[in-house]
């Protein structure tokens, strides 16, 4: 499963992934149960490139030694 919130990289996605479900959605924001996904073991994903995006904070916390999921001032 794919997920991927800029429906120009979707479309892309699909073309080039196009036996893997893809979800066009902000994985902080989306509802995986009303998307019928259930909960997940793992997710990987990559950093977010380009211009960064301020959040309200909504979304979830990484609390581990050594790691953080709010940028550092």
């Amino acid at each position: 499963m794919c997920v991927e919130r800029n429906p120009e990289y979707v479309a892309v996605g699909k073309r080039v992934l196009p036996d893997a479900r893809w979800i066009c959605a902000d994985i902080v924001t989306m509802d995986t149960k009303t998307l019928g996904l259930g909960g997940f073991d793992y997710a990987v994903a990559n950093p977010p490139y380009g211009p960064r995006v301020q959040r309200a904070g909504a979304g979830p916390a990484i609390k581990a030694a050594g790691l953080s999921s709010t940028p550092s001032t």
